[in-house]
Order: C-alpha cells, then structure tokens, then sequence
C-alpha cells in the first residue's frame, strides 16, 4: 500500500486508498498545496485495484514524475517525486516513515516570476540562471504576435537577488511603473515589457497575494469640494397653511386684496315685496264683498 506526503511535511502522510484524490490550491481538495504556480484543481490520483495513477488537470505550469511533465495517466510507485510545478510530494510504501525527505529532492527555486495578463496569464517561469522574454522563438518567454522586440528583457540572478535587464527593446521595460535599464528586483515587484506583465515572487510570497493583486479593483475617492456649496439665488417661500377645524383639509391664504367683501343685506330693497303683496290682499278683500 502507498502513501504519499509532502516533502516540507506541512501536512500528514495521506494513504492512497480512495478511488480519487484531488491536488490543487482550492480549499476543496484532499491535497492542498496554497503555492500561487499551483492550479485550484492542478493534479488527481486515481487508484484501482491495487494500483495508482497521477493525472494532470490541465494545470497552468504543470504536473512532474521524477522531473518529466504528466502528459497522461502514469503509474506511481514507491519513491517517486510528484511535483506540482515546484510543490514536492513523495510516494512512499507503508514501511517508510518519511525521514529526511528533503535529501532526496532538489530544494526549490525561490525566485520565479508570474504572467499578470494574456497571452500568458498565470503561467510561472522559475529564475534559473537567465530569462529571456520576447518574440523571437529562442527566447525561454515567447511572447508572440505583440508589441514585445524580438529580444525585449533578461530576466536573471545576481548575488542571490532577481535583476531585470532591458535589451534595447522599442517600447521599454518598466519596474512598477518607472522605465528602467537595468535594475534589482523585491518580492511583488511588478516588471512590464510593453503591454506584458510579470510579479516577482520570492520566499515570502503567497497564494493569496497573487489573487488579490489580480482581482484587485480601484475606488476614485469621493468629492470633497474645497469651499461650501453656495445657496441658491431663488427661495422658495411655501404658503401659509391655514386648517380649519371642520374639514381639517389644507387651505391656501389668499391676500386681503383678493378677497371678495361680504354681501350687505339693505332693508329698502324689500319695500317693493311688501307693497305688492298688500295690494294683491286688498284686491281679495274687495272682490269677496262684491260677492256678498
């Protein structure tokens, strides 16, 4: 029966005894390893019947069996190193406890530096000696069909420290900004070769550094004007509100000068009334004798 561990021993030994077991940076695997070169779903182990088979997952940088790249479903056997890019895992038998597994593995690299955006966004290029980066295909990064010279930057290690180095390139190399000739390079740097985009990544570096920098999403700040807003010109003035106790409904005031003034009642305009009703009991009173 096998079991397989990492070499740095961040995690327990795991036996390889499920049908599937899943490697990759995303919290969801059986494996997880946080490394920004490591795909969320980067590798699997399949075992049947007694036997074990790495399969890569389609990962950006790569899967590796004792340093030659998974290509498809291989046998692991006891002793093998499974590299997830620069990530080592060792295969054991049940009897090996592990011990000094770091001997047996070349240590890793500790500078490597990381494509920001397409045409290759994600991938990881270890700094081994030297880097070059353009169009032309004998470069180690070929950037094709761009803006990017022929031979654009070198990319190397000096005293244990990554360094870049424009090659007379047309549109420039740039080192957070700033067009540069030659110049020492820090962990999270950000190097640009024209439109291209590379992050150092060193010892410190970290799988959640690397996502936040790329889903990174700017705020403008908010307005603050230098002087007080001005008030307006025009005021609007509301009209007196004035509410009477039987209908409680709002009525607008209108001015004294709009208002109509009551109707006087005069007594003299009754007098015709009453003349013509006396002569009208007159007539009656007359007739009725006449009658008699």
């Amino acid at each position: 029966m096998l079991k397989i561990q990492f070499v740095d021993r961040r995690q327990p030994a795991l036996w390889l005894v499920d049908e599937c077991i899943a490697l990759g940076r995303h919290s969801s695997n059986r494996l997880v390893a946080r490394e920004e070169a490591v795909s969320e779903f980067h590798a699997e182990i399949l075992c049947e019947d007694g036997r074990c088979y790495l399969l890569d997952l389609g990962s950006v940088n790569g899967t590796y069996l004792n340093d030659h790249r998974v290509l498809a479903r291989t046998e692991l056997k006891a002793g093998d190193i499974v590299r997830l890019h620069t990530v080592a895992l060792a295969v054991l038998d049940a009897a090996d406890k592990g011990e000094h597994l770091s001997s047996r593995v070349a240590p890793p690299i500790p500078w490597q530096i990381q494509a920001l955006n397409d045409p290759l966004k994600g991938r990881v290029f270890p700094l081994q000696g030297k880097l070059l980066v353009g169009r032309d295909a004998a470069c180690d990064i070929v950037v094709p069909g761009s803006h990017v010279s022929r031979r654009h930057a070198e990319f190397s290690i000096r005293a244990g420290a990554p360094w870049v180095h424009d090659l007379g390139s047309s549109n420039g190399t740039f080192v957070n900004g700033k067009r540069v000739e030659d110049s020492q390079l820090a962990t999270g740097d950000e190097v640009r070769c024209d439109a291209l985009r590379f992050r150092v990544l060193g010892p410190a570096s970290t799988a959640k550094d690397m996502d936040d920098d790329m889903d990174r999403t700017a705020f403008r700040p908010a307005f603050k004007p230098d002087q007080p807003l001005a008030a307006p010109e025009h005021k609007w003035e509301q009209p007196n509100l004035v509410v009477t106790e039987a209908i409680a409904q709002p009525v607008l005031q209108q001015p004294a000068s709009l208002v109509e003034p009551p109707v006087q009642k005069n007594p003299m305009n009754w007098l015709p009334w009453i003349a013509g009703a006396a002569l009208l009991l007159t007539a009656l009173v007359l007739h009725g004798m006449h009658i008699f």
